[in-house]
């Protein structure tokens, strides 16, 4: 399971606070949750369903321990689990690199743990949202990527979960015109304008979601 750009890109997006608690949602083997750990002072918990994955993110934990800022963890655990996830704490930020694809929009990969990467076959986006308001303290930052194509869908499921957007910013590169991804920060309870990022321009993106 390679690091994806798209994981990369994501944690470059989130915005940083010393002493803040963060939680990666679904973290799989671990990308972005040791690149921020590595940025600031913070504590960050990531958790995945996927024991393979949770067990190479603790690999390149201890192996890249000494190069972190600050502190690092991981876990089995199931994102629909309303109390396990509520087990963890109370969180400043979340993040999430959701799988993209509903079942039956593509070819699912043969590998269990690609395809539940990429296609809602372990959870869904409204899974992931309803989540991310069970981790976070009121006025908490909520950070995510996604394709542009469910934007509507992600707009509308940040709203049914007490949300409000603030900032969005699209992801290009020089395969397509048109954007391939687009970075989404929300906030919990808290009302504020939403603005449009300047666009970010890549060379290549991640097919994994």
């Amino acid at each position: 399971m390679p690091v994806s750009t798209d994981s990369l890109v994501l944690a470059d997006f989130v915005e940083l606070q010393p002493g803040q608690r963060i939680v990666d949602l679904g973290s799989g083997t671990g990308a972005v949750a040791l690149t921020l750990a590595g940025r600031e002072k913070i504590s960050v918990v990531g958790f995945d369903n996927c024991m393979e994955a949770v067990e190479e993110a603790q690999r390149r934990l201890e192996r890249d321990k000494s190069l972190l800022v600050g502190t690092c963890r991981f876990e089995a655990g199931d994102l629909r689990n309303e109390a396990f996830v509520r087990s963890l704490g109370v969180f400043d930020q979340v993040v999430c690199n959701p799988p993209y694809y509903k079942v039956g929009h593509g070819r699912l990969p043969p590998n269990p743990s690609r395809a539940s990467a990429r296609f809602e076959t372990t959870c869904t986006l409204d899974d992931v949202v309803c989540a991310a308001s069970w981790a976070l303290a009121p006025g908490g930052a909520f950070s995510f990527t996604l394709i542009p194509a469910r934007l509507g869908e992600a707009l509308s499921l940040l709203t049914k979960h007490g949300f409000a957007p603030n900032a969005l910013q699209p992801v290009y590169t020089r395969r397509r015109r048109d954007a391939e991804r687009v970075l989404i920060r929300a906030a919990l309870g808290v009302n504020g304008s939403l603005r449009l990022l300047p666009p970010r321009q890549l060379r290549a993106l991640s097919e994994d979601g």
